[in-house]
């Protein structure tokens, strides 16, 4: 629709007004103003599209118009109203989404995220409240339902908490903390992923939250990803906080469970000592006396069953072959030093 087309429907509108309200001097003014700005006389606009249905009908009915083409979405993006999340995933089940992936195994529980994420990006949350603001009333109750969380963890009652931060949750979807605690009670429950997804969430609320990146760490920890705890959990709380000691503690104890990498082999590396300890085994073993003795110790029944306990008991084991070697003459490390005078992983 051109602009004198839009213009003659204003006048229709003004002059008709004009006339059932009497007139004045402004409406009058106004129809001059119009009619001169858009070059169109009163009797032209006789023939305005408005003259059917009136200026007030057409502006209604294009209002409506609009506001329904907002609120239709693509067919492709848009599942039935009573559709949910199961639905979902039924859809993908179809489609051989998960493969060959077990319920359960790492990789079906990163699918499962993933395919969260997608169904809330494309469809929405169903439970949506982020995008209102909590009442005072809705605060307040969420505060008491995170006492009560925290009092059912202090009693051991680890369900029963996660139950209560989840209402928390609910009355207050932007609280990195109540996250973070339901994270707390899913790490005492064995479930280490679900604090993993808990924790990221509440540190996308608050990302400076340094206790979350702590319970982040220690939830990666329990899955065995150590590297991932330090660059994503231990690390970042120290950068924000240097001096916390929960995050130095943490960070000192993923390292040590890192895959050894150079200098002294630790028990158990490949090539290294399995005795634990800075000993030569090869010396020692290369010994006829010790060879000698250990070959007429494993025809004795009593002794034979003794080397099998030992072999059961890595740190006994370790301290047998150190005082074989003091014996002996091997390269074990000296005395006071324990097992070999370094701390096993």
């Amino acid at each position: 629709m051109d602009h004198k087309t839009v213009a003659k429907c204003i006048i229709h509108f003004l002059s008709d007004f004009a006339q059932k309200a009497g007139g004045s001097d402004s409406m009058e003014l106004a129809l001059d103003v119009i009619t001169e700005a858009f070059d169109v006389t009163l009797e032209e606009s006789v023939d305005a599209p408005s003259v059917e249905h009136g200026l007030p009908a057409v502006i209604e009915a294009g209002l409506k118009a609009l506001k329904n083409g907002e609120d239709r979405a693509p067919a492709s993006h848009k599942l039935p109203a009573d559709k949910t999340f199961e639905d979902f995933l039924e859809l993908l089940k179809e489609r051989n989404y998960f493969g060959d992936a077990q319920p359960g195994s790492e990789d079906y529980t990163q699918k499962m995220e993933s395919a969260r994420e997608k169904y809330e990006g494309r469809y929405g949350k169903a439970e949506e409240t982020q995008d209102r603001q909590p009442t005072s009333a809705e605060l307040s109750l969420a505060e008491q339902k995170k006492a009560e969380g925290n009092t059912a963890l202090a009693e051991g009652k680890f369900n029963e908490a996660v139950g209560k931060y989840t209402e928390a949750i609910e009355l207050n979807p932007s609280s990195a903390i109540y996250y973070c605690n339901r994270a707390a009670a899913y790490l005492r429950l064995r479930q280490p992923n679900e604090a993993v997804a808990d924790c990221r969430e509440g540190l996308k609320r608050d990302p400076t939250y340094v206790k979350g990146y702590n319970r982040l760490g220690s939830a990666l920890c329990e899955i065995g990803k150590y590297q991932e705890a330090i660059d994503d959990g231990f690390q970042k709380a120290l950068n924000i906080d240097p001096a916390n000691q929960a995050a130095i503690d943490g960070l000192n104890k993923a390292k040590t469970m890192l895959p050894q990498t150079g200098g002294s082999q630790g028990a158990g590396a490949p090539g290294g000592n399995p005795l634990g300890g800075n000993m030569d085994l090869g010396a020692l073993f290369n010994n006829p006396d010790l060879v000698n003795m250990a070959q007429q110790a494993m025809q004795n029944p009593a002794l034979a069953s003794m080397a099998q306990n030992l072999m059961q008991n890595p740190g006994a084991l370790g301290g047998l072959a150190n005082m074989f070697g003091s014996a002996f003459g091997g390269g074990a490390g000296g005395g006071g030093q324990g097992q070999g005078g370094e701390q096993q992983n």
